[in-house]
């Protein structure tokens, strides 16, 4: 009976440890609606928090800790908690970053904090299994349901937020158009995932060791990281769609883009009732058509955004034969939209 129950217990830890963190990942990816990222970026990005980076950190801090062996148990989890866990943490949650930043797909600053994001819930996906498993090994159901709640809400999402922000610095790396602050940007995001993460490490050692009152250390310190990835994710929506409208003046002008749908492609909300406007009238086929040209016009306004501010005339030559070949899929998608193109316009 008792290992049936162990087993269950698992197979929950498990379930409650990855189920949620799905969850928030939707959400966030949802969140990119201008220009959503490749699955297979996202598989790749979480992957690299739940297995490389948990690795990584695991033997890092081991070695590290060895010479705390000679000190009391509360002074060693303090010291780790604390002092070692953020920046290697930080550290190797942030290698795969770096990586990606020469995909051709991270191409907006919105980019950094989507894939920040999903390496950090890949990372808490892994830690959440070791902490609900010993857990409930050691404290009993009663804890584990306590620890469950509290990392779901608090420290998955945390570790999210921090690795967010690191991902936000490596973007404007390649974003800035002032190479000084290519190399300001990611050590100074990542000094503040660093110590933000220590900060609200330090509410949890003094939850544990004193009371339950410095949990709001920990609260305080998850309220202002919510903060600034919400703002920073808001002004990186807002620049897109900013970008979107200006680069496609051009386009209608030219005809390329119809007065229409130049109204409609800057708004997730506007393209979403125009696409099921033609869902209702013309079907599901055309439904897939209208939906693909707006995401064609989309990826030619940021075709354009590249091609002005490459960095070299080999870039800037093949961003204009992008754009060449979108101009030509867009006025083909809106020829295979037939008459249902009038409820674009």
């Amino acid at each position: 009976m008792d290992f049936v129950l162990s087993f269950v217990m698992v197979l929950l830890s498990f379930m409650v440890s990855s189920v949620p963190i799905l969850l928030y990942i939707w959400f966030i990816w949802w969140l990119d609606h201008h220009d959503r990222e490749p699955l297979l970026l996202i598989v790749v990005a979480f992957f690299w928090g739940a297995v490389a980076s948990i690795l990584i950190s695991l033997f890092v801090e081991f070695f590290l800790s060895i010479p705390l062996l000679l000190f009391p148990r509360a002074f060693q989890q303090s010291i780790d908690y604390v002092i070692f866990a953020p920046p290697v943490e930080e550290l190797s949650k942030s290698l795969i970053l770096f990586l990606l930043l020469f995909h051709k797909r991270f191409n907006r600053v919105l980019d950094g904090l989507i894939y920040g994001a999903v390496v950090g819930f890949g990372f808490a996906a892994s830690e959440n299994i070791l902490y609900y498993v010993s857990t409930y090994f050691t404290e009993g159901v009663g804890i584990w349901v306590m620890v469950v709640i509290l990392r779901t809400l608090f420290t998955t999402v945390a570790h999210a937020l921090f690795t967010s922000i690191t991902g936000a610095g490596v973007a404007l790396m390649k974003f800035s158009r002032q190479k000084w602050m290519r190399f300001i940007f990611p050590p100074l995001a990542l000094l503040m995932a660093i110590v933000l993460h220590s900060l609200f490490n330090l509410g949890v050692v003094f939850t544990e060791l004193y009371s339950l009152l410095f949990f709001f250390i920990s609260v305080v310190i998850f309220s202002f990281s919510l903060l600034v990835v919400g703002v920073a994710m808001f002004l990186a929506l807002h620049d897109e769609a900013s970008c979107i409208r200006a680069q496609l003046v051009d386009e209608l002008r030219s005809g390329v883009v119809t007065a229409g749908e130049y109204d409609i492609v800057s708004s997730y909300l506007s393209r979403r009732r125009a696409s099921f406007r033609i869902l209702g009238d013309y079907g599901y086929a055309k439904y897939r058509i209208a939906s693909r040209l707006f995401e064609l016009e989309i990826d030619l306004a940021f075709a354009k955004d590249e091609m002005i501010n490459a960095r070299s005339d080999k870039a800037r030559k093949d961003a204009l034969k992008e754009v060449n070949k979108l101009r030509g899929m867009i006025v083909n998608a809106r020829g295979r939209l037939g008459e249902a193109a009038a409820l674009l316009r």
